[in-house]
């Protein structure tokens, strides 16, 4: 057993300081300033470990127009600007040996060496990230997740050639290009873009995005109201219904069509949920959508494929649907996630959703186009009556607000549920809402007013007995505990009624005062009470 034992090897820390393919490489740059542009292409700034090789690299390219070619001219420049750099010894180690100089022909392969050494210093830091998160606590897939998002970004680098390249269009080339937006399902959803499903729980998500899906690939319309110009490949993925309620909803929808569920080949089902930020799940997601040829996917729900501890976190939230939107972008795929909105929302009952309604860090930012599903009014249980509304909207400038009534009956042994939806504009209809509740708070708040003025009538009327003489106001609001302002407003009611007049009030230093008393009526109403 021993003899068979193999030991580890020790952890090699790949280098951070001067490496000779870094010295080489710049001391050519400044010898041989034809070779520059060539270097400057297959190599980064953030590629050198050595940080005065690096400033070296940066006043090089920088300076290289104003030295014209003249390697002499160019040294003198970059060695003013390294003469108060910490380690760079003044720049002359760039001048030392002339024989660090390379040939054409080696430039390629030392900046290969430079940029794979910058790699495994990449690869080092982010394991001992990984190391500490995991020994911090963290759950080994949110480690894997991270490590995973790191090497896809990395290889996609190794993709594109050298490092970051970003995209260049003039001017020209934008107003020539071909960028036409097509709507998969008119004025609604967009191809190519992500968007979210949003609303709260038990809100019709699931059923809304059985709809969409029957509609895109039956090519008939989403709602009964909006067209779908062709019919579109889709795949829903379902984690939370089951399969028997995705049946028998499936059914009902295809039925309310005239169309048979069985006869549908373009939909694929899934009761199965991909785990964003999971490698291995990342490629059977490609081939099970590469498989069917599929152009459209929708997701529920969303809290079933990402990991909770994040919740709260934009950016590795962001990070995660970021991965999962360039996976589907990348095999033309137009991503759609079903998720909820935050149960404390600031979106007063029955009011339209916003973006902001939306649950976690990172949804409303991810969102290229959107679809908020809220009730108008409260369900009441046992009708299978839904009075939604229908907030669209989406970056390539559709929007539209829609009052939605589905009508889905309740689960009975001997009468088949259906699906019966009814769609109109929701602006007139919101704006007629909105001025219902107005004038509702506005009659409230004028019988409140009424009570306060009745008990305010009926306190003074009270005092005013008790008392059994005229008097002032002031007098007359203290035994009835009101202020000046209310008792005078009671006083008035009381006159217009005709149970308090105006009378003289005479104290015993023979002066006298305005104030009120009964009338003969509010003296009979005192007796009555009595």
């Amino acid at each position: 057993m021993a003899a068979n034992r193999q030991e580890c090897p020790d952890i090699v820390t790949p280098p951070r300081f001067t490496s000779p393919e870094e010295l080489r490489l710049v001391s050519t740059m400044v010898r041989e300033p034809r070779h520059i542009d060539d270097i400057a292409k297959l190599v980064r700034p953030t590629d050198f470990g050595d940080s005065a090789l690096r400033a070296a690299y940066e006043s090089i390219v920088k300076r290289r127009h104003e030295a014209g070619g003249d390697g002499q001219a160019l040294a003198t420049l970059v060695l003013g600007d390294l003469r108060d750099h910490p380690t760079a010894d003044g720049g002359r180690m760039l001048l030392d040996d002339l024989n660090l100089v390379a040939t054409a022909a080696d430039v390629a392969t030392l900046a290969a060496a430079v940029r794979d050494a910058a790699l495994k210093r990449r690869i080092h830091d982010a394991a001992s990230t990984a190391l500490q998160a995991a020994a911090n606590g963290h759950s080994g897939e949110e480690v894997l997740a991270d490590l995973f998002l790191f090497a896809e970004d990395e290889l996609r680098g190794a993709e594109r050639g050298d490092g970051v390249k970003f995209q260049r269009i003039s001017c020209a080339e934008l107003d020539r290009g071909d960028y036409e937006l097509e709507f998969l399902i008119d004025n609604m959803l967009v191809k190519g873009q992500p968007g979210i499903l949003a609303g709260p729980p038990k809100g019709l998500k699931t059923g809304a995005a059985a709809d969409m899906s029957i509609s895109l690939t039956t090519a008939t319309r989403f709602f009964g109201r909006f067209d779908v110009p062709r019919v579109v490949r889709t795949a829903f993925m379902s984690g939370e219904s089951g399969l028997s309620v995705l049946q028998e909803t499936a059914r009902r929808i295809s039925a309310a069509r005239g169309l048979n569920l069985a006869d549908n080949s373009n939909l694929i089902w899934s009761p199965d949920l991909p785990r964003f930020g999971n490698v291995e799940h990342a490629d059977a997601l490609r081939a099970f959508l590469e498989e069917d040829a599929i152009e459209v996917l929708i997701v529920d729900p969303a809290y079933l494929c990402l990991p909770g501890a994040d919740a709260g976190n934009l950016m590795i939230q962001g990070e995660m649907l970021r991965a999962m939107s360039r996976l589907c972008d990348e095999i033309g795929v137009t991503l759609l996630i079903v998720h909820h909105t935050k149960r404390n929302t600031l979106t007063p009952s029955g009011e339209p959703l916003e973006l902001s309604d939306i649950a976690w860090a990172g949804f409303p930012e991810f969102a290229r186009q959107w679809w908020l599903i809220n009730r108008r009014e409260r369900y009441e249980e046992g009708t299978g009556e839904h009075r939604l509304w229908l907030s669209v909207g989406g970056s390539a400038g559709h929007s539209g607000l829609y009052a939605v009534d589905v009508s889905e009956g309740v689960w009975n042994p001997t009468e088949p549920r259906y699906w019966d939806v009814s769609i109109q504009s929701g602006n007139a209809l919101l704006a007629e809402q909105r001025q219902a509740k107005r004038d509702e708070k506005s009659r409230e708040r004028e019988e409140k007013a009424e009570e306060k003025r009745d008990a305010d009538r009926t306190k003074v009327w009270a005092a005013m007995c008790e008392l059994g003489r005229p008097e002032t106001t002031s007098i007359i609001a203290g035994a009835a505990q009101l202020n000046n302002a209310r008792t005078k407003a009671a006083i008035g009611l009381l006159m217009t009624n005709k149970l308090v007049r105006e009378a003289k009030v005479v104290r015993a230093n023979n002066q006298s005062y305005p104030g009120f008393e009964l009338t003969e009526e509010g003296r009979g109403n005192a007796s009555e009470a009595a």
